[in-house]
């Protein structure tokens, strides 16, 4: 890739050029400054009609060294400064397709701006996302945290793909996770969790969704690692930098040491049980599904012993779960299928009524197969929807 320096129009001769040739510059820089996450864009069927904002594609290559190029990203900065002001001041007077066309690509630069200086030279990235929903399309500023060579489990400070494609699965259709119920007059609210939450992209959209809405609902976000913690709670406050009381709570979790921790010891936010729990892209070592498993059978909601009556607003208790189906983790993939053994056909491994032969089973797994720009690359997604039910017979 070229330099901004090189690549971009003159600044003195912006005006000069037509708004197709400006945007072209602003994906040019969106390529380095605001690099869009591998593997979020499904496939789908011909007649549907949302589109998938959050684009995809593999990294640009020499991408990383421009970002971290201080003259380059402060020549940027400079030059998208003097195009937000010169198609500011051309807007008021332009007629009305030319004045949407300068909105737009003011607003683009705009978005740019901020995450040029956000760039540092330690490689963090900045990026909005943006997922079509009803009413208004849910927007997000999102900060990747740069990788720790020490620690490898840092790679949670990064915004993966799993988590852009259960984003924009939830935006489309909130009820069909938890959201949009109705308020029960004097009823509790509505509990969600995030296992693994990174960045904490999940969070966020149902944050903005739940904000929509008129039912109360809380929102836990947590994850394990410091420098991940640490990164999770400044998207959280970028998001929503309002005073108490939160929308998303932050709090460490340990998968291994949870299940064996005392009640009383554990963070307050924990220790009520909630409705609706959200986990991408986290299983990638052996003894994630074991782990995941033995929290969620304390962390999510069991269902009365007795059925819900369809006027009950809330949702039955669901862990939604998807990860990539990658060659490199292939067994990692496997024990998703053998910790939480499908239900069983009506008439064998117990009854639904026995709280004691109640198990957490895979209830429905879809496959999602996302495209990348790269011709012939795809990306393979299994959506899992985990509840409680009779376990099958082993």
């Amino acid at each position: 890739m070229l330099p901004p320096s090189a690549r971009l129009p003159p600044i003195k001769r912006i005006a000069a050029h037509p708004p197709a040739s400006l945007n072209d510059a602003l994906q040019y820089l969106s390529l380095i400054y605001s690099p869009p996450v591998r593997g979020t864009r499904r496939r789908r069927a011909p007649t549907s009609s949302s589109v998938n904002v959050s684009t995809s594609t593999s990294e640009e290559p020499g991408a990383d060294e421009l970002r971290t190029d201080a003259f380059e990203r402060a020549y940027a900065i400079k030059w998208l400064t003097a195009l937000v002001s010169t198609l500011g001041d051309e807007q008021e007077g332009a007629p009305g397709s030319a004045a949407s066309a300068h909105a737009h690509l003011v607003e683009t630069a705009a978005a740019l701006l901020a995450a040029c200086a956000g760039t540092s030279a330690a490689g963090v990235v900045t990026r909005t996302l943006i997922f079509p929903a009803a009413g208004a399309p849910v927007r997000i500023a999102l900060t990747d945290a740069p990788l720790d060579n020490a620690d490898y489990a840092s790679v949670g400070a990064q915004t993966w793909g799993g988590a852009c494609v259960m984003s924009e699965m939830i935006a489309e259709d909130p009820g069909a996770f938890g959201l949009g119920r109705t308020a029960p007059a004097g009823g509790a609210p509505l509990r969600l969790l995030e296992l693994g939450a990174g960045t904490g992209l999940v969070s966020l959209v149902l944050a903005a969704l739940a904000s929509r809405a008129t039912a109360p609902v809380e929102i836990v976000a947590t994850d394990y690692y410091p420098s991940v913690l640490a990164n999770l709670a400044r998207n959280v406050r970028a998001n929503y930098p309002s005073s108490p009381p939160p929308i998303i709570t932050t709090v460490p979790l340990d998968w291994a040491a949870f299940p064996g921790t005392p009640h009383a010891q554990r963070p307050c936010a924990l220790q009520a049980p909630f409705d609706v729990v959200f986990g991408a892209d986290i299983v990638y070592e052996a003894p994630h599904a074991a782990w995941l498993r033995d929290c969620l059978a304390t962390l999510l909601r069991r269902p009365a012993a007795t059925s819900i009556s369809a006027s009950d607003p809330t949702p039955a208790p669901v862990f939604h779960l998807i990860i990539p189906l990658r060659a490199t983790h292939a067994a990692e993939s496997r024990t998703v299928e053998q910790v939480f053994a499908r239900t069983a056909p009506p008439g064998t491994g117990g009854s639904g009524d026995d709280d004691a032969a109640m198990a957490l089973v895979i209830e429905d797994m879809q496959t999602l197969v996302c495209t990348t720009e790269t011709p012939g690359e795809e990306v393979t997604y299994a959506y899992y929807r985990i509840g409680w039910g009779p376990a099958a017979e082993v």
